[in-house]
């Protein structure tokens, strides 16, 4: 579940993502040093924000509104967000339909644009230019951006709505760099924020460092349970270590004979693993259902979930088997290539 968080598809870029916070000590130069930003060479994008698609980062900043669709006045609860016309590109973020905001402030001031989640919710066939009331304000739908996860996928997609930001709701400036060797870059920013907002320090953060940090729970329990299965291991194997010199002990006059009379050494190790292969299937047998529904129950926290391939728990019974067969065959190819006379003549 960890390697699918990590490897999915978010609807976002986290990586090569410098977040530069407190942002409105700048003021009204704000988008000066954006400009600026943008001109250092190793910089790909800069956009201004307060808003990061990363769960828990000034989440409880948007605010819930009801719009009435023109299409049976269904009310839908939006998050909205304030971004700029940099926004959607710094981000990797897709246009589904439509069109991006323009870098004109006052053509956009009334656009909307909404994600796929929202689009739906509306029901609309057809979402774009169709007006919307919020708050009493008419706006109007200029495109549809691709769902993304914004929280942790232990939660579904909520429906989202972005808004044509202004100076007063700029908290953030979200760079996206063109490599991540940051020791030269960081020098650079640092600099510039000092000529724009010297009473103010700077304070920076990674996004794929954010996202991260939404996993951390997971990733502690995960390696718990790693941790633990290796003392359990090491334990099992010590405990069957032992139980299998007993057992070889007390076979050993058995076992001789079985050698006079002809068995062979890949019999005599046969018979030493078999009854541990049975206690094995045993084991599997009780232990897969229950494991089963473990997971189950513990998937069942994320909306985004991987399905539980039946060929892991195949897997995991091949490694036990090996481990238990090379456990169980130091004693049984020793035994196999004792001379049974001398196992027969002890007491």
């Amino acid at each position: 579940q960890m390697h699918y968080i990590q490897d999915k598809n978010l609807g976002f870029d986290r990586e090569r993502v410098i977040i530069l916070e407190d942002s409105y000590a700048i003021g009204e130069q704000i988008t000066t040093f954006k400009s600026q930003l943008q001109q250092l060479s190793d910089i790909e994008s800069v956009t201004l924000s307060s808003y990061i698609p990363v769960d828990g980062y000034r989440l409880n900043g948007s605010t819930f509104q009801h719009p009435d669709s023109v299409a049976g006045s269904k009310e839908v609860e939006l998050r909205r967000w304030f971004i700029d016309e940099d926004y959607l590109e710094t981000l990797g973020m897709q246009l589904k339909e439509g069109r991006n905001f323009s870098a004109n402030g006052s053509l956009d001031s009334n656009a909307i644009i909404l994600n796929e989640t929202a689009a739906k919710m509306l029901g609309y066939a057809d979402v774009l230019d169709k007006p919307l009331q919020i708050n009493q304000q008419n706006f109007q739908v200029v495109g549809i951006v691709e769902d993304f996860h914004f929280r942790s996928m232990r939660q579904n997609i909520l429906p989202l709505a972005f808004h044509k930001t202004n100076l007063r709701r700029i908290s953030s400036t979200i760079i996206k760099t063109k490599s991540d060797n940051y020791e030269n870059l960081l020098g650079e920013i640092q600099g510039l924020w000092g000529a724009f907002a010297p009473n103010q320090p700077l304070r920076y953060n990674f996004m794929d460092e954010r996202f991260d940090q939404m996993y951390t729970a997971e990733r502690r329990v995960g390696l718990t349970f790693v941790l633990f299965t290796i003392m359990a291991i090491f334990i099992a194997s010590l405990g069957l270590l032992a139980l299998t010199s007993f057992i070889a002990e007390n076979r050993k006059k058995e076992l001789s004979i079985r050698k006079v009379l002809g068995a062979s050494v890949s019999n005599i190790f046969r018979l030493q693993t078999q009854l541990f292969g049975n206690l094995l299937i045993i084991a599997f047998l009780l232990g897969i259902p229950i494991a089963y529904y473990l997971m189950q129950q513990w998937l069942r926290d994320f909306a985004y979930r991987i399905a539980i391939s039946w060929d892991i728990f195949f897997l995991s019974m091949l490694l036990t088997f090996l481990l238990i067969a090379a456990t169980v065959s130091l004693q049984a190819i020793r035994i196999a290539k004792a001379n049974p006379v001398e196992a027969l003549r002890g007491d």
